[in-house]
């Protein structure tokens, strides 16, 4: 096995940063065998920083290609489109089945998807990590920036992503007692481990003060689905 799949998805996103070809990389992503693929992501820092940059590619490579596919937003991360080790996948089969462990795209996180195919139990990770929630970028003004993933500095890079997107969305009122918080986490409440589970993740990311309100009331941002392309930090 000579290819690294990591350097690869690095290469293809960068391509589609800098508009040059990136068709090489897809076409070694689309002819890589289930085994081979499988075998070269060997772990959960691996696996996440590939379909990161996997799923960040081809939002902009389709997207650039036809900007009218995001009016119907259910069929634009439902369809088919995206081909890997010869499996077809869809960005939601990236994003729930994948990096979110086979998940329900409903229930908050509580529910499992009740059929999984062979291909999505050989790729997906074995724990799902909340921190992809803000390192997905789904093509909307809400999404996290950009960010390029690899294998060695992953925990570094994902954390200042999700440190630099919480430092622009949360809004912390003292005299009100109120804390506006990314959609996110109402949506994937399962994945921060309940209520209180973001409460701990806040504390992690500099909220501590914040959190540890007494009557606090926590709300969520609206989420921007205005097209944003080309947002790369």
């Amino acid at each position: 096995m000579d290819n690294n799949f990591v350097e690869i998805s690095k290469n293809l996103l960068l391509a589609v940063k800098e508009k040059s070809d990136f068709f090489s990389f897809m076409a070694t992503l689309e002819q890589v065998s289930l085994w081979e693929l499988t075998e070269n992501l060997n772990s959960d820092e691996k696996k996440k920083a590939f379909w990161l940059n996997v799923y960040n590619a081809y939002v902009q490579i389709i997207l650039q290609a036809d900007k009218s596919l995001y009016n119907n937003r259910d069929l634009f991360y439902t369809r088919k489109r995206v081909i890997i080790a010869s499996v077809r996948l869809s960005l939601d089969d990236i994003e729930h089945g994948i990096l979110r462990r086979s998940k329900a795209k409903i229930s908050f996180g509580y529910l499992n998807k009740p059929n999984v195919s062979h291909a999505e139990r050989q790729l997906r990770v074995s724990r799902v990590d909340p921190r992809i929630h803000f390192a997905l970028n789904c093509g909307a003004l809400a999404s996290p920036y950009i960010h390029i993933f690899d294998e060695e500095s992953f925990n570094k890079q994902i954390n200042d992503a999700t440190r630099q997107y919480l430092e622009t969305k949360v809004s912390f009122k003292d005299g009100e007692n109120s804390l506006c918080i990314p959609k996110f986490f109402k949506w994937f409440l399962a994945d921060f481990r309940g209520s209180k589970g973001v409460k701990s993740f806040l504390k992690k990311y500099g909220y501590q003060d914040a959190v540890k309100q007494e009557n606090l009331q926590i709300t969520f941002m609206p989420f921007e689905w205005d097209l944003s392309l080309n947002r790369f930090k």
